[in-house]
């Protein structure tokens, strides 16, 4: 009781109460979800408070090419730097992890101890992050496409396009096979 947890991919919340038959969860969104002892036995259960409660959250956040990653990655250390809730030990630490389409993609890993806090932890480094980029002006991207047209005027067109056959195209379609040269002639004519 009193641990953060998850069942599986079904649950994640406080252990409220454990009972020989079910055990008690209570959601986020202050919901209760009552759990059959067997059908618990039967997942993979995440105890975020167990063996200690200093847990480890990865926010991904993308940047624009033009961003140079010294930069961005000295930023962010600056960011969770001034969250209280974000623990000093283990050292926060910014991995470059991919290059995407319209991003350079940076993983940006610190620790906390109060689980349960998580998503108000998240929410206070990912608000900080907008206002911080753009005091370093660094960009945050969305995804572009970009479209080339290209028009070939029709008189062109006409001139490109290649003569048609018509008698060989008659002559291979197999219900005009049988029909003399002569009335394929006057056919494609």
């Amino acid at each position: 009781q009193g641990d953060w947890i998850k069942i599986g991919d079904r649950v994640e919340g406080l252990v409220e109460h454990i009972t020989w038959r079910p055990t008690n969860i209570r959601t986020r969104d202050s919901d209760y979800q009552i759990f059959p002892n067997s059908l618990v036995a039967k997942e993979v259960i995440v105890n975020f408070r167990q063996p200690s409660r200093v847990h480890a959250i990865r926010l991904l956040i993308g940047t624009s090419y033009d961003d140079p990653p010294d930069l961005v990655k000295k930023v962010l250390l600056e960011i969770v730097a001034t969250v209280s809730e974000v623990l000093r030990s283990p050292e926060p630490i910014v991995y470059l992890k991919a290059y995407a389409d319209f991003s350079i993609n940076y993983e940006l890993k610190c620790f906390l101890e109060d689980y349960d806090q998580r998503p108000v932890i998240e929410d206070k480094i990912m608000h900080r992050v907008w206002y911080a980029f753009r005091r370093a002006g660094i960009e945050i991207p969305f995804p572009i496409q970009t479209v080339y047209e290209h028009r070939i005027p029709y008189a062109e067109l006409l001139r490109r396009k290649m003569p048609v056959d018509v008698d060989r195209v008659l002559a291979n379609v197999p219900i005009f096979t049988a029909i003399a040269k002569e009335d394929l002639a006057r056919l494609a004519a």
